[in-house]
């Protein structure tokens, strides 16, 4: 009976304490249960949920880094687009080699991420309002009607690749002793000034200052391009635009991507390639209404961006500074580290700088033909 006293009194004199204890328990191993809980009810509910559905319009290199990019577990993408994805690094190629290839294998287009629906066509008007894409085939067949919750816009520029790979085709078979000129100063028109050169006359064409063109390369490779240029006797005219009244050639190649696309070519974008009147529409590459430079690489990394919004992990105004793709330690900017550059010089060379694998050198065509295999 003492015994039962004795307990008795031990527990009503440590009672507050025990409960203090089990409250604590209960209240620790209770919320980690209930967010475990909630944690799996929403990812099961997440893919049980109906996936939101983006329409993306283009097979150009913004379109490849979004659908590199884009959560396939939450969005299915519907890609509308009049030509297939065409390498201006194998149209090099292959003009340097003097033979014409078509559909260039690519091993990394054997796993890449596609997109769930294909439409080709040609787009010849469209407009969007109301979440509500329309488009025109052709004037005889009616509109077509498409619901989206986001709406990527890369068309390029009014002048495709497309056009630009019959160019390089008829410049293989027929290109001899002709006076060529080249609009544009970039990695693509330097490229094909230095091939064109063995067997034609070419005039390079920029509207910037001499001081301000190159700025894609370091000051030691800016050199030996120039060196190059005045070797292979190229003749170059800075500050200043193509007049087809004042310069006359044989054939004029235009290397700049500055036309924009007719389609889309009045619509503003804020800071995020958003289209500024709907927040869920967003333009890209060549086809945005912009100041950024119209480069392949460019447009990749948009491509990316714009993905990373709709995937809900980004949120930051892109950047691009002085020309050059760079690594910022400010957090307020998204800013895009390139992969270094490849620069066709002729003579089955090419001029790499940047990249994080290759050392800067020279190298043999072919080497960068078998890189090219497994990248964009």
């Amino acid at each position: 009976m003492r015994l039962y006293v004795s307990l008795f009194y031990y527990l009503k004199k440590y009672n507050i304490i025990i409960s203090i204890m089990f409250k604590f328990l209960l209240s620790f191993y209770g919320s980690t249960l209930v967010s475990h809980t909630l944690m799996n009810y929403d990812k099961n509910n997440r893919n049980t949920r109906p996936k939101e559905h983006i329409v993306l319009l283009g097979d150009g290199f913004l379109s490849r880094g979004f659908i590199d990019t884009i959560d396939k577990s939450r969005f299915t993408v519907t890609q509308i687009y009049k030509d297939t994805f065409i390498n201006p690094q194998d149209m090099i190629y292959q003009l340097n080699k003097n033979k014409w290839v078509s559909n260039s294998l690519h091993i990394r287009d054997l796993c890449r991420p596609q997109s769930d629906t294909k439409i080709q066509v040609e787009l010849k008007d469209m407009r969007y309002y109301n979440n509500t894409f329309i488009m025109n085939e052709n004037e005889t067949r009616l509109p077509i009607k498409m619901k989206y919750d986001h709406l990527v816009i890369g068309l390029g520029s009014q002048t495709t690749l497309k056009d630009w790979e019959v160019t390089i085709k008829n410049l293989i078979h027929t290109s001899k002793n002709k006076n060529i000129g080249i609009i544009g100063m970039g990695p693509t028109g330097t490229e094909l000034a230095t091939i064109l050169s063995r067997n034609n006359n070419i005039t390079l064409i920029d509207s910037l200052h001499k001081e301000n063109t190159f700025n894609y390369l370091s000051n030691s490779y800016k050199n030996i391009v120039l060196d190059i240029l005045d070797n292979k006797k190229i003749h170059t005219i800075y500050n200043e635009f193509y007049d087809p009244l004042q310069h006359k050639f044989d054939t004029a190649i235009m290397c700049v991507g500055n036309r924009v696309n007719k389609l889309v070519g009045c619509v503003k974008i804020d800071n995020r390639f958003r289209d500024v009147t709907n927040k869920n529409v967003y333009l890209g590459g060549d086809c945005a209404n912009s100041n950024l430079p119209k480069t392949a690489q460019l447009a990749y990394a948009q491509g990316i961006y714009i993905a990373k919004q709709i995937n809900g992990a980004e949120s930051r105004p892109f950047r691009y500074i002085d020309g050059v793709l760079v690594k910022s330690v400010d957090n307020d900017f998204y800013n895009y580290k390139t992969n270094g550059l490849s620069l066709n010089i002729g003579d089955n060379t090419n001029i790499i700088c940047g990249h994080k694998y290759l050392p800067d050198g020279k190298y043999p065509s072919e080497i960068i033909k078998l890189y090219s295999l497994f990248i964009v």
